[in-house]
């Protein structure tokens, strides 16, 4: 009987131990977290010409993330639930971001096949290839004249016209982008009708740019349907909770109903990618 507050003393002396090393790996994860966090976002801002301190996008989606775990743990009386939710939240800046990347491509493919047109016609009336680009840059807006503008920028920092032409195939990875490089490359290494060569890559930015018009519209209805079918289950069982919540129990408060949770969000995600994996047509 001496001895019997051995193992309480025991366990304490091993979290006083440990706490100093969970908080150690706690800072340590917090901070390379941020750092990457920092890094990712603000080269993709700056890639999209989004001049943003990511340091302030970092601590907004701290905050948003706390008052998310909150709500929900306060709507829902379930705290796992609202550090799950919290958690999601920490996607949300990299999907905006390749949402933000995809439409300003887009923007940038429609802009192309007339900007190629404007630079051929400038190449035939003996303009050079920088004054044509310059006359681009100048005529469209963005993205595709902040585009241009900045390999102008670097050839004149002293930038070779192969490495700028490099770093924009990087930012805008396109074919026809591809193709337009490679058709200037070629020029400068050996010679021919640029300016032709612009026409027919015009031409068939502009067929690329109708086929996928028509994939889009005729695809619409798949995506949407995908998107609605994913989060119905989700939609329910909140429309459960907030009316029933003793039937909502049976499914968040047992492990039968936690292991039907499971497998419906399996089931579902499996569908959602394949429904995009279908839909996902690449010419």
């Amino acid at each position: 009987m001496p001895l019997a507050w051995l193992p309480s003393l025991a366990a304490f002396v091993a979290v006083a131990c440990a706490l100093p090393l969970i908080a150690r790996l706690a800072q340590w994860g917090g901070q390379s977290w941020r750092t990457r966090f920092e890094r990712n976002v603000g080269n993709r801002l700056s890639e999209s010409f989004v001049f943003t301190d990511p340091r302030r996008l970092f601590v907004l989606q701290c905050a948003v993330m706390v008052v998310v775990a909150l709500g929900v743990s306060w709507w829902l009386d379930l705290i796992w639930l609202g550090l799950v939710f919290s958690l999601l939240i920490g996607f949300v800046p990299g999907i905006l971001l390749k949402r933000m990347r995809h439409k300003r491509r887009e923007r940038f493919q429609a802009q192309f096949p007339d900007a190629l047109m404007l630079i051929g016609s400038s190449l035939r009336a003996g303009a050079s290839l920088g004054l044509a680009l310059s006359e681009a840059a100048t005529q469209f807006g963005a993205p595709l004249g902040e585009e241009l503008g900045l390999v102008l920028r670097e050839l004149k920092l002293g930038l070779r016209l192969d490495a700028a032409l490099a770093r924009l195939e990087r930012r805008i990875p396109l074919e026809d982008v591809r193709m337009f490089c490679s058709a200037i490359k070629i020029a400068q290494d050996t010679g021919g009708n640029l300016a032709e060569t612009l026409q027919t890559v015009a031409e068939s930015a502009r067929t690329r740019a109708a086929l996928e018009g028509k994939l889009d519209a005729l695809t619409a209805q798949g995506r949407m349907q995908a998107w609605i079918m994913t989060a119905l289950p989700l939609a329910v069982l909140l429309g459960i909770q907030a009316v029933d919540p003793e039937g909502a129990a049976l499914l968040l408060g047992t492990m039968s109903g936690w292991f039907v949770l499971i497998t419906v969000m399996v089931l579902q995600l499996a569908g959602l990618l394949m429904i995009r994996r279908i839909l996902a047509i690449d010419l």
